[in-house]
């Protein structure tokens, strides 16, 4: 019994030594990441739509600008 208590205790080391690289732990932080940038990304094509549609609205010429 002494044994299944060493290995336990050896198993639960090398998981704590694992840290982050523990294959759930690691998915679920590349998911967060992946949802973030996809956040940002959305934003910078909104604001780069604005900014085309600004663009074509514009009367002027380049002078004017």
């Amino acid at each position: 019994m002494n044994e299944a208590y060493e290995v336990k205790d050896d198993v639960d080391r090398i998981k704590k030594e694992m840290g982050a690289c523990e294959i759930s732990v690691n998915i679920a932080m590349r998911r967060s990441e992946l949802e973030a940038l996809s956040e940002r990304l959305d934003r910078i094509n909104e604001d780069f739509a604005d900014l085309r549609q600004a663009d074509e609205d514009f009367d002027g010429d380049s002078a004017s600008e």
